[in-house]
Parts: structure tokens; sequence; C-alpha cells
């Protein structure tokens, strides 16, 4: 059974790829101090005793995509620090005990923005902290592609994460800050929509009736004396 690399780092020449799955008692990676650029990928997957990535501190390219997935005792990407570019996609998905994502783009945060099309973070139950300074950029980039769900809570939703690198803001879709509403009220978005604010919006048909929030608007055929009425759908200006 393979519990580490160690050994290897002195004579190590990959340059395609390097994945390793379904290690069962790989515990770290020391050993790989020696790799630094892949022309493809580099993937790490249901190693459930893994705990550290370590040895992997001088990797800085990845041609293609780099994968950390399903590997039940890693709490930390530290080891990621170094990456700078990776060509297709980053996938971080499945760790059972992930806490901490800090590493990604700690040390060259603006070569690998400019360099990443796509960042997945998922199915990391007990990852509740995403907004990483690397993170809030990647998520503020127009044409990045950030998939984030089924986290824990502050990291279940894009929006979570929306929310906690930028604020609250009256058009995220969500009551919170002080709005009283969702998007609407408190102190910095537009008053609520009410039935008692004298003006017709919302989806009202006429000033504070209709629609599907107020009562129906009165009419001269409801059976009921309202309005202006001087009786029952009779009198008064209309």
């Amino acid at each position: 059974s393979i519990k580490t690399f160690q050994g290897l780092s002195t004579n190590l020449t990959i340059e395609e790829y390097f994945s390793v799955e379904f290690l069962p008692e790989l515990e770290d990676v020391y050993g790989l101090e020696g790799l630094e650029s892949l022309n493809l990928h580099f993937a790490l997957k249901q190693c459930n005793q893994l705990t550290s990535l370590a040895g992997i501190s001088n990797l800085r390219s990845v041609g293609a995509y780099l994968e950390i997935s399903g590997n039940g005792t890693l709490t930390s990407l530290t080891g990621l620090d170094q990456v700078e570019f990776v060509g297709d996609y980053i996938l971080i998905s499945s760790n059972s005990l992930l806490t901490d994502i800090n590493a990604l783009g700690q040390t060259n945060p603006s070569d690998l923005l400019s360099s990443l099309p796509s960042l997945r973070i998922f199915s990391n139950p007990q990852l509740s902290i995403c907004n990483t300074p690397f993170i809030c950029d990647f998520i503020n980039e127009p044409e990045a592609s950030l998939n984030i769900s089924s986290n824990a809570t502050g990291c279940e939703l894009r929006s979570d994460v929306l929310v906690a690198c930028n604020g609250p803001s009256c058009d995220d879709g969500l009551q919170n800050g002080d709005e009283t509403g969702v998007d609407c009220g408190g102190s910095d978005c537009d008053a609520c929509i009410t039935c008692s604010d004298g003006v017709q919006n919302g989806g009202e048909t006429g000033i504070d009736c209709g629609g599907p929030e107020c009562p129906a608007c009165p009419t001269s055929n409801d059976g009921i004396q309202n309005g202006n009425e001087t009786g029952i759908d009779c009198g008064g200006p209309d």
C-alpha cells in the first residue's frame, strides 16, 4: 500500500499529467516537490486518508484542469499556494472535511485570475467560507464561470458568496442588510411597495388596489358601497 511518494522528488520527471485515485492509504503527497509544471492535468481523487497537499507546494502551472475531489480527511488546500496558471478549470468537490480554500490564488492571484476560465466548488459539506480575496475577484469577473453549490451555509450558493464578497445590495434577490423586504426598504433601497403608499405600483391595477397583493379596486358593479360611492354601486364621481 502507498502512504506517501517520498523518495521520488530527486528523480521526478513528469511533463504531461499526474492523476492519482483510489489509494485508500495515501496520507500525503510528499515526494512530489519536483513537480512544477504539467502540460495536461493534475488530479487527486478518492484518497480517503489524504490529510495534506504540502508536498506539491512547487506546482505552478497546469495546462488543462486541476481536480481535488472525494478526499475524505483533507481539511485544507495548503500546498496549492504557488499555482498561477490553470488552462481549463479547477474542481474542488466532495471533500467531506474541507474547511479552508485560502491557498487558491494566494501567491500570484492576478496571474491565476487571468488564466482560469472556470472554477467549480461543490458538495464540500464543511466548507462555509468561500469569500477569499481570490474568489471575490474571480466572482466579479464578467466572463468568469463559477459553480458554487451544496457546500455549508455561507458557501452553499453563488449568491451567498457574492453577498459575502460585496456586501448586501438592492438587486441581489435577497432580503438582507436592513432591508424590510427583498431588495427594498431600509436605509439604502427604495421603499417596499405596499397597499397604502398612495401610489399605483407593483402589480396594482389602481392606486393601492388590485393586483396579487392588494384588495380589488372599487367598481360600479361589485355589489359593495366603496370608493366614493354614496350608495351600493351608485353615486359619486365614477
